[in-house]
């Protein structure tokens, strides 16, 4: 009875040191944090430049950042597919507003801005008081559309690093 006691016992010692050895680090929040913040970071650039064209009305570059903004969102896409979401809830949760932030841009762009560039690439005559009202209105559908889903990875994020003590260096 005795011995069978001992191997109980080292089962259960062995099974917590498992456990422990387990559960994850500051390191491997740090780096699942700047992953997936990088995938935030490099949507929102992509979707940056496109944006500028339109600034600048840079027309001949409209269509051509519209269409690299879909193929880096996918590429952004197929990475967040091969990470598996971890570090308890505020990892799970960041990871999940990270994949609809990447899916609402990829929407907006697969819509709104297709749009917004058929819209600006009208001839003079062709560009009416219509076509300018939608115009207007597509810029309000994407902020409605765009700074709740950036709110929520913001929100996540400010959650995740908390939970994790990690300390954010601030863009100068």
């Amino acid at each position: 009875m005795f011995q069978k006691m001992n191997k109980n016992r080292y089962a259960v010692l062995f099974f917590f040191a498992c456990l422990l050895g387990c559960a994850p680090t500051m390191q491997e929040a740090l780096e699942y944090n700047n992953k997936l913040t990088g995938i935030q970071i490099e949507a929102t650039e992509s979707i940056k430049k496109l944006n500028k064209a339109f600034d600048l009305r840079t027309v001949d570059s409209l269509e051509i950042y519209r269409t690299e903004a879909l193929v880096v969102l996918q590429k952004l896409s197929e990475e967040l597919a091969q990470i598996t979401p971890r570090m308890g809830k505020e990892g799970e949760d960041l990871y999940t507003v990270c994949k609809s932030y990447v899916e609402v841009l990829q929407n907006l762009l697969q819509n709104e801005y297709t749009e917004q560039v058929r819209i600006y690439l009208l001839s003079e005559t062709e560009y009416t008081e219509v076509e300018k009202e939608r115009f207007d209105a597509l810029n309000k559908e994407i902020d409605e559309k765009y700074f709740p889903a950036y709110d929520a990875f913001a929100t996540a994020q400010e959650v995740f690093v908390a939970k994790w003590e990690i300390i954010l260096k601030e863009d100068k």
